[in-house]
């Protein structure tokens, strides 16, 4: 029997009586056997009040809406008060005012419905005044509307949003992207020592990796996956932080890069582009997580210790030694 969660989205092009948009319905793969793993653990229990270690099993095999709403803001932490985003919307530079509203009609069509786009457009702003060092980059659009897709508030998508470009992906976002090439180059390195033989084919392909990266690193694959596989991954990379990110694109590299570099076509010179490479990865992702995502799971909690290092306690959730300290490497070169 299934149970599974619907969340409404809309259909353009299908318009009702009025103008209206017809709304969709996405599924997101929830079952009986789901919610009585769930049932059996909780035990009359909130799940607010489990120990992460007791959580863990269920999350990796998938958690039901009702208590994702529960988790992911355990996870995300308490951010600045709702209050602040209607004190912020005036805040925001011109320029990014501007680019926020030419992304909103592009950030996920099909699923975002028209109030959700105005919540968001608020939550962007907000943000945007509130990190003003920051400001709004191309990718944020996607981070804060996964959580308004899922029936989230205004201030949860905010907490949210605040919480990704933060603590999960230190530095990516800003006007020159730093962080994001930071941990680029710390993928590189991991890849030659973790995945020898794809760091042979990157290179004999001279395929950089932010080719690769772009997507799954700015958006945590919220732009180009389906709505099913991506909750899957961020209930992951939400309770284990910035290391089950980059955890997860090594087991992505590991799952479908060499097919995609075999399916790429060579060009008039008998050479294959990068940017092909890139489009066959990104595409044989779209066609496979879904069914896969158990098992990218998996590889993500295989390459997670190796990431993180010993666990700290450093005030950020997931932090560790290795990749702490790694970091301090990068940025100090």
């Amino acid at each position: 029997e299934s149970l599974d969660a619907p969340v409404a989205g809309t259909n353009p092009g299908m318009e009702e009586e009025g103008g209206e948009q017809e709304q969709t319905t996405i599924y997101l793969g929830e079952d009986e056997a789901m919610h009585e793993r769930w049932s059996a653990l909780l035990d009359q229990r909130s799940p607010t009040g489990v120990p992460e270690d007791e959580l863990r099993f269920l999350v990796d095999t998938g958690t039901p809406l009702r208590h994702r709403h529960a988790l992911w803001p355990r996870w995300w932490g308490s951010r600045p008060q709702v209050e602040k985003i209607e004190e912020l919307q005036d805040c925001v530079r011109d320029q990014c005012a501007r680019q926020i509203d030419c992304d909103l009609a592009r950030t996920l069509p099909e699923q975002l419905r028209g109030d959700d786009r105005l919540v968001l457009r608020r939550v962007l702003r907000a943000c945007a005044g509130h990190r003003p060092e920051v400001g709004y980059c191309q990718g944020m659009s996607f981070l804060a509307a996964v959580p308004l897709l899922l029936g989230f508030s205004e201030a949860d998508a905010f907490a949210c949003l605040c919480y990704l470009i933060e603590e999960v992906c230190p530095g990516y976002h800003g006007p020159s992207l730093e962080g994001f090439f930071r941990d680029v180059t710390i993928l590189g390195a991991l890849i030659s020592y973790l995945l020898p033989e794809v760091h042979v084919q990157l290179d004999e392909l001279g395929m950089p990796l932010h080719l690769l990266a772009t997507d799954h690193l700015l958006t945590l694959s919220a732009r180009t996956w389906p709505l099913p596989a991506v909750v899957r991954l961020w209930d992951v990379v939400l309770m284990e932080g910035s290391p089950a990110l980059l955890a997860s694109f090594l087991a992505l590299l590991g799952m479908y890069f060499k097919e995609a570099a075999s399916l790429a076509s060579e060009d008039g010179r008998g050479q294959i582009q990068p940017a092909d490479v890139a489009a066959r990865f990104r595409d044989l992702m779209c066609h496979s997580v879904v069914s896969d995502i158990d098992e990218i799971v998996h590889q993500i909690n295989r390459y997670l210790p190796l990431v993180r290092g010993e666990p700290t306690r450093s005030g950020v959730r997931g932090a560790g030694n290795f990749l702490d300290w790694i970091r301090v490497q990068v940025d100090s070169d």
